[in-house]
């Protein structure tokens, strides 16, 4: 029992002493990116307060979403928010974040 509570202790130091460095976004990446292929293509713009919007499509549909991205150690990290879906054949957005 006695371990088990210094492992306990030195569990909860070393959580508390750890640091979350906490990511900033970068105003140097933000625009408009964009790759197009033969039936459909994709774009993101990522805006300077740390937002961004994505859309892909094809030949039947096109999906959004957007929400905050960070930059970190030279990898972009982005956390999707809200999640759509529109469909060429009914043209009627679903959001796909929305729970039933």
């Amino acid at each position: 029992m006695r371990t088990l509570t210094k492992l306990a202790f030195a569990l909860a130091l070393t959580v508390a002493a750890s640091v979350e460095i906490v990511a900033q976004p970068n105003t140097d990446l933000a625009g408009s990116y964009v790759i197009r292929f033969e039936f459909g293509g994709a774009e993101i713009i990522l805006k300077k307060n740390g937002t961004f919007t994505a859309a892909s499509g094809g030949c039947t549909d096109v999906s959004t979403q957007s929400g905050p991205y960070t930059v970190s150690n030279s990898t972009i990290r982005f956390t999707t928010l809200k999640l759509t879906q529109r469909s060429f054949s009914d043209n009627k957005e679903h959001d796909l974040t929305k729970r039933k």
